[in-house]
């Protein structure tokens, strides 16, 4: 019988819209604004946390208007 994990298992879904949010912010530091448009149009369709969703927002705050 396989052992159980110690720490409850992440959602997998949750783990992409980190990465993505990580590679957002990542884009928005190194000035890529099309490449931070394009990650918060994936990101629009997932399922977000509020702590996800608020870093979204900060993201979307910093993006300078098109």
């Amino acid at each position: 019988m396989p052992q159980q994990p110690a720490q409850p298992e992440v959602e997998f879904d949750t783990v992409v819209a980190d990465r993505a949010i990580a590679f957002a912010e990542g884009q928005l530091a190194r000035q890529n604004y099309s490449a931070v448009r394009e990650s918060l149009l994936q990101l629009q369709n997932m399922k977000l946390t509020p702590a996800q969703r608020q870093r979204v927002d900060a993201i979307r705050a910093k993006l300078p208007p098109q």
